[in-house]
């Protein structure tokens, strides 16, 4: 009998509402658990062989998700849930080991972190040490770009967790690994050190397979000195294994390497060969953070040599695959929020469950009180009818609840399409008309147009930077004050390049952690921006400072500047000022402006107390 046989044998009795009286409900709970008991023993063997079944495919080689990184994810995503239906968690786990390490390849970082956290949590309650170990070590290995020293930090600790316990096996490859983070840190000798423990470990254990990775390392840290000739030495060493493999996966990394040196090197028409053969390579793109390198480091080697149609066309292919990867940066903090999100989640389902046990355990044993004391029990109709008028209560206010949560599922759901449409279609246009209008500049020569041409691409790049911002707030659901300060100050990175002679400082002097709605962190965002415009514009300052503060128990947010400041009499108030007051009212606060001689200070109160707070949000 297979898991749905069982499934729909128990649904297939009838419902307990259908019983009226008190016996008839305690003999409904006997017979539903009977048949439990009984379909569960039939189970046991399809559980045996669905574990075998899991395991197989658990089991598959790294080299193969590599190479088939678009069939591994719906494959592992799969193997996971039939693990969960089945109850088998170290199987759960090790699927989503493996669907961690795909979406990593994939570039959906978020994703995979989530899935390797989940990972963790099973693999910690089950006291699985090797589990933890490859876990550990593949998280650290990943966060090297988005958070190097947490990176670290991982990795030592799967690293003491595997000598600890005796897993050479393991060690072979944490030790390579690390040995990338070190040089990432700039840390060469150390990086080194690892490399070579890596290699003789593999060697000693006959890995074929790893090697090459190793070698590689040895290559690129080689090349980092200039030692040249030894790094072809490792990476010839690396080709003789590399052939022998199935997958084509190892080859295309041994061919960028390739490129990587002889581009080091200043052989550009080597460089440029190795790179075209990579994106030449049948379902090569299936590869595509590869592809996408070799077309960045393709631009830019066509532009040196002058070939500028075809820096141009590699340039443009690098754009199409590069939107489809999300910025490390911005991943970074989606990463954050979605972890934060997705384990308050996980801990509410974990305790609901939790309670859902409990409440069924509690049941069988009151349902066995009252089949033993059915004599003395005779509850009246009135009794019974208040509990049946309860129920009916608790149902209404549950569908209530669904129906709230649909609809903001629906809100969300939409918000997302809205941005994901402005991020491919009218993002992808505007950065192929900057990168083109970029190309044109490279072939005027005229001074007037070429100025045009600079301004056009400058108001492009300014375009696209305020879609982007658009995007990001509309994304964001529920988010922090830090997140808000955060994207603040890339602002005011790309403000020094602009108006370095204006001093802009943002000033944060809130050390709690405050939630904002979505509603309440576009409109601050927003106010903040109009705020800095008109003082550029209008008040001749040299310093703007943007304070985050408390007033009693709501937040304060004001902007200063240090200009001439205007008179409200003489000055008709424009759609500015109406703006931002409009905005502040719509956040669920209240707007002020002072100006005088020594400056202007626009300030908006936004209430955070519990009356309001569940307004805004």
């Amino acid at each position: 009998m297979s898991d749905y046989h069982f499934y729909y044998t128990v649904k297939s009795l009838p419902d307990i509402e259908t019983f009226d009286s008190i016996s008839g409900r305690i003999m409904y709970y006997i017979l539903k658990t009977t048949l439990m008991i009984f379909m569960l023993i039939l189970q046991m063997p399809v559980f045996a062989q669905n574990r075998s079944q899991i395991d197989s495919i658990n089991a598959i080689s790294r080299i193969w998700i590599f190479s088939n990184i678009e069939a591994s994810i719906p494959l592992f995503r799969k193997n996971a849930r039939d693990a969960r239906a089945i109850g088998y968690q170290i199987g759960e786990a090790r699927a989503k080991t493996n669907l961690g390490l795909a979406l990593y390849m994939k570039g959906k970082y978020a994703a995979s972190v989530d899935s390797y956290l989940d990972a963790i949590r099973i693999f910690e309650a089950e006291n699985s040490i090797a589990d933890l170990v490859l876990v550990y070590g593949d998280l650290g290995y990943q966060m090297k770009r988005r958070d190097l020293e947490g990176g670290k930090k991982y990795m030592l600790r799967a690293i003491r967790m595997a000598e600890q316990h005796g897993l050479p096996q393991s060690l072979t490859t944490l030790y390579d690994n690390y040995g990338v983070l070190q040089e990432m840190d700039n840390q060469l000798d150390s990086a080194f050190y690892y490399y070579e423990k890596a290699l003789n470990l593999k060697e000693e254990f006959g890995d074929t397979l790893g090697i090459p990775f190793t070698l590689n390392h040895l290559a690129g840290l080689s090349a980092l000195r200039k030692d040249y000739s030894q790094a072809r030495v490792y990476l010839t060493e690396s080709d003789r294994y590399r052939v022998r493999e199935s997958e084509k996966s190892g080859r295309l990394t041994n061919l960028i390497m390739w490129g990587d040196l002889y581009n080091q090197m200043g052989y550009l028409d080597s460089a440029i060969a190795m790179y075209r053969q990579v994106i030449e390579t049948p379902d090569a793109f299936e590869q595509n953070y590869q592809v996408t390198y070799c077309f960045d480091q393709l631009a830019d080697l066509y532009q040196k040599a002058g070939d500028y149609k075809n820096a141009f066309e590699s340039l443009k292919r690098y754009q199409v695959y590069k939107d489809s990867l999300v910025n490390i940066r911005t991943n970074a903090r989606i990463a954050r929020l979605q972890i934060e999100y997705e384990t308050e989640k996980k801990d509410r389902e974990l305790i609901e469950k939790q309670l859902k046990i409990k409440n069924r355990d509690t049941l069988l044993i009151i349902s066995g009180l009252i089949f033993l004391l059915l004599v003395v029990i005779s509850f009246g109709s009135y009794k019974f009818q208040r509990q049946k008028i309860k129920r009916i209560n608790r149902q209404l206010e549950l569908e209530d609840q669904i129906k709230r949560s649909q609809y903001r599922q629906k809100i969300s759901e939409e918000k997302e399409r809205i941005s994901r449409e402005l991020h491919d279609n009218i993002g992808s246009n505007l950065t192929f008309l900057v990168s083109s209008i970029d190309n044109l500049t490279y072939q005027t020569g005229e001074p007037a147009i070429l100025e045009k041409l600079k301004h056009l691409s400058s108001f492009g790049r300014e375009t696209i930077n305020e879609l982007r911002n658009t995007v990001w707030a509309l994304q964001t659901q529920v988010a922090s004050l830090e997140g808000l300060v955060n994207k603040l100050n890339e602002i005011k990175l790309r403000f020094r390049e602009s108006f370095g002679a204006v001093e802009l400082t943002i000033e944060n002097k809130i050390t709690e952690d405050i939630k904002l709605s979505s509603l309440q962190m576009i409109n601050l965002f927003r106010i903040i921006q109009e705020a800095i415009q008109n003082s550029l514009k209008y008040s001749g300052c040299d310093r703007i400072l943007i304070q985050f503060d408390k007033h009693e128990e709501d937040l304060q947010v004001k902007i200063i500047d240090d200009g001439h400041g205007f008179d409200f009499g003489r000055v008709k108030k424009g759609n500015g000022l109406r703006n931002m007051k409009h905005r502040c009212e719509k956040a669920g606060g209240s707007f002020s402006l002072e100006s005088g001689t020594g400056g202007t200070t626009v300030t908006c109160l936004i209430r955070l107390r519990s009356d309001s707070a569940g307004a805004a949000a």
